[in-house]
């Protein structure tokens, strides 16, 4: 599905089975218009141009944090420098601002595969670190933790009460990272949003409204940086003029 223009506007429109048109303003920084067939786009879009010409300026804001070094890791862009040796095993060091990924030269072409193989043991030890204290405190118990590369969410708990967490919580400042993490928990005790489930998590975390911006400003940053894009396989969007 290619992606047009209106008044330098990147446009996605989709029409479908629907009662009441909608504008979602997509983490590249697309506006996709869902609407019914033979609904007024144009007039929907003149009516709403302010507000998404706002929304776009706050993603065009993240795109530059997302841009101005190669990688962002804990909250905060960092530069990823590839070494390469010649032994048999990768490793991830972690520096102040800087990420040294370290890879067989028999490995060349494997950065990324790498890469994520490294992140997954490095999240699957914090996970365990954050689960256990926050499951204690909550009397909780959970079946089995799996580091998903979801698409639009940061993480999910099942109705078997399995947890899912996005490889990308490691992009998220540490106490973020904890909040999502106990969100996820509180939904072992309550699965929808209801007032008891934010009663539980505001008893734990009484500012996780900040957090929950924050989980929203970090997902346009893993949107629009390049390597995050790679490891979660996000689609490119494909652009043509109309």
């Amino acid at each position: 599905m290619s992606i047009g223009f209106y008044s330098d506007i990147p446009l996605l429109i989709e029409v479908r089975d629907v009662k009441l048109a909608r504008i979602i303003i997509r983490p590249d920084g697309i506006v996709r218009v869902v609407v019914p067939a033979g609904y007024d786009v144009e007039q929907l879009l003149s009516k709403k141009r302010e507000w998404i010409l706002q929304q776009l300026s706050q993603i065009e804001q993240y795109q530059k944090v997302a841009l101005s070094e190669n990688f962002y890791l804990f909250g905060k862009p960092v530069r990823l420098y590839v070494r390469y040796h010649t032994g048999q095993s990768s490793k991830l060091t972690i520096l102040n601002h800087k990420v040294i990924l370290s890879v067989p030269e028999s490995r060349r072409g494997q950065e990324i595969s790498l890469l994520e193989k490294e992140l997954r043991k490095l999240l699957r030890n914090r996970l365990n670190e954050v689960l256990t204290q926050y499951s204690r405190l909550l009397g909780v118990n959970y079946n089995r933790v799996s580091i998903k590369k979801h698409r639009s969410k940061w993480g999910s708990c099942s109705h078997k009460n399995n947890l899912n967490f996005n490889l990308a919580l490691l992009s998220l400042p540490e106490d973020t990272m904890k909040y999502a993490v106990l969100h996820e928990l509180v939904h072992l005790i309550e699965k929808k949003h209801t007032k008891k489930f934010w009663l539980i998590v505001s008893s734990l975390i009484p500012d996780y409204k900040k957090h929950e911006k924050i989980l929203e400003e970090h997902w346009i940053i893993v949107w629009n940086n390049e390597i995050w894009r790679e490891l979660l396989n996000l689609p490119l969007p494909s652009v043509s003029g109309v």
